[in-house]
């Protein structure tokens, strides 16, 4: 799997954001160029914001200004660590989800996995691959676990 870059994964964010049917396409714009902006100006140096808190600001632009409140939003960034603590990424995520319960539409956006699964300077291996796959697979179970019947949620991983 090859490394992302931190503008790339926003601007994919941005389009996925813009095609929820809730954000308007106005936002999903000004988000374009402020991204081409960033992209510009940091060329070629070390990430200037973390992603969490870069997509959480995303993700606030296109939603926050809305009257309606069926829509709601999580991001859990996964933090990079050696080994998990299972029973905290569990009651991390769990308390993600009561965030947009109740909710018609969600969006949950998590950040962080590549990261906490290869660390920077590390090679992508076939067991870290598995390791990933094997994380991805239960965090979406567990989502989809405590996501509200009848909620038309979407799970998006950077």
């Amino acid at each position: 799997m090859a490394k992302s870059d931190l503008i790339e994964q926003l601007h994919a964010l941005n389009a996925v954001l813009a095609r929820t049917g809730v954000a308007d396409a106005e936002c999903a714009e000004d988000a374009r160029h402020a991204l081409k902006f960033y992209e510009e100006e940091f060329r070629g140096t070390a990430n200037p914001f973390p992603m969490e808190l870069a997509a959480e600001q995303l993700m606030r632009l296109h939603f926050d200004h809305r009257a309606e409140h069926a829509f709601a939003f999580a991001h859990w960034h996964v933090p990079a660590q050696d080994a998990f603590d299972w029973l905290w990424v569990r009651q991390q995520i769990i308390e993600k989800m009561k965030g947009v319960a109740g909710k018609a539409q969600a969006l949950f956006l998590v950040t962080g996995m590549r990261e906490s699964v290869c660390p920077p300077k590390k090679y992508w291996t076939q067991k870290r691959e598995q390791a990933y796959r094997d994380l991805l697979d239960w965090v979406n179970e567990m989502i989809c676990s405590w996501a509200t019947r009848g909620c038309h949620l979407q799970v998006v991983v950077l």
